[in-house]
């Protein structure tokens, strides 16, 4: 059995978790499937037409601003977070992602297979299309990419949520 899961759930819910688990020592990377870009949206009413000027808005008067999110220790709020503390600094970066994962011990031949069957997928020009009337972007990536991807944000999430005070009741 394999199952598509959302970069939050896979990284972050983890590190909310009380019993706290490497999430790759349950879950066998198959690929990347797609990714989603987020934007920043702020009221007509701020003196800023650009992110720059929202960066100097927000240093100008400190505790002015605040931002919404969908919950607590979600991916948008997670990412505000981190934005508050990067702002105007070079590799700030957020998608979610959505990646193929199995049961950790999958046989390789397996994880294969469904790697042979997610490149015909990449390779899909309609599905592309549709996604990207969606505002996804087809990101078929290998099961590598994806662990690298996971442990790298597994590392960064782990800085942000206790520097932002997050916690799950």
């Amino acid at each position: 059995m394999t199952a598509s899961a959302a970069s939050g759930n896979v990284v972050i819910q983890p590190l909310l978790s009380k019993k706290r688990v490497d999430i790759l020592t349950q879950l066998a990377p198959v690929g990347m499937v797609t990714t989603s870009p987020h934007v920043l949206v702020v009221s007509s009413q701020l003196p800023a037409s650009s992110v720059k000027e929202l960066i100097d808005h927000a240093k100008a008067n400190p505790g002015s601003l605040n931002f919404a999110s969908a919950g607590v220790g979600g991916l948008a709020h997670l990412a505000s977070e981190l934005f508050m503390r990067q702002a105007g600094l070079p590799g700030f970066e957020y998608t979610t992602w959505y990646g193929l994962f199995g049961p950790a011990g999958v046989p390789p031949a397996v994880i294969d297979k469904l790697g042979a069957a997610l490149g015909k997928l990449g390779a899909d020009k309609a599905f592309e299309a549709r996604l990207r009337e969606q505002g996804v972007d087809l990101h078929i990536s290998t099961p590598k990419v994806l662990a690298e991807r996971t442990r790298k944000e597994t590392a960064e999430w782990d800085k942000v949520i206790p520097d932002a005070g997050i916690h799950l009741s």
